[in-house]
């Protein structure tokens, strides 16, 4: 019996020491943003006040590349991008089916919410030179601030980080001003 229970205290202590993902959290009040994004992952930071980019990027044990991005856009500046939700995601879908020459299918197209904003999920692949990438884009406007969310790996490996990828969409907030 006390085999059982000391047993079962290492299983319990093991469990949770692989369940435990840390997380740090990424904050930035110019762009009214706040994500987490998990410990030891490097970020970057581009752009300007017109169009900005924050991307999250890691290379696990097994040298497996994982991409999170933010974009961000001012609206008002980029008058060539709509600022009515429906007819910025039409141009994010004819933006993504123009720039892949690439064989490209299309696995979800659909509504979804980021933070409480009314948001469009684009999952599809892309094949190139025999090597498919899955791309996760999510896109949110929030008056004249455009956002893009963007997820990509490869795609036999997209089933060990989707917990992740959704976790880092779950966790966005697009805060006040």
């Amino acid at each position: 019996m006390r085999k059982l229970v000391i047993l079962s205290i290492l299983l319990v202590v093991l469990v949770a020491g692989c369940t435990s993902n840390k997380m740090q959290i990424y904050e930035n009040d110019d762009l009214s943003l706040k994500l987490e994004y998990p410990d030891g992952w490097e970020y970057s930071e581009s752009g300007d006040s017109s169009f900005f980019r924050v991307h999250f990027s890691s290379l696990d044990e097994d040298n497996r590349n994982i991409v999170f991005s933010v974009s961000i856009m001012d609206l008002n500046v980029h008058t060539s991008v709509p600022k009515e939700f429906d007819a910025f995601v039409v141009n994010m879908e004819n933006n993504i089916y123009v720039i892949n020459n690439y064989d490209l299918e299309m696995i979800e197209n659909g509504e979804t919410t980021v933070d409480g904003f009314r948001a469009h999920k684009f999952d599809y692949n892309i094949t190139e030179h025999e090597t498919t990438s899955r791309h996760i884009d999510t896109v949110a406007v929030n008056g004249d601030t455009g956002y893009i969310f963007t997820a990509v790996i490869k795609e036999e490996y997209y089933s060990d980080y989707e917990k992740e990828i959704d976790d880092f969409v779950n966790s966005i907030e697009i805060l006040e001003d």
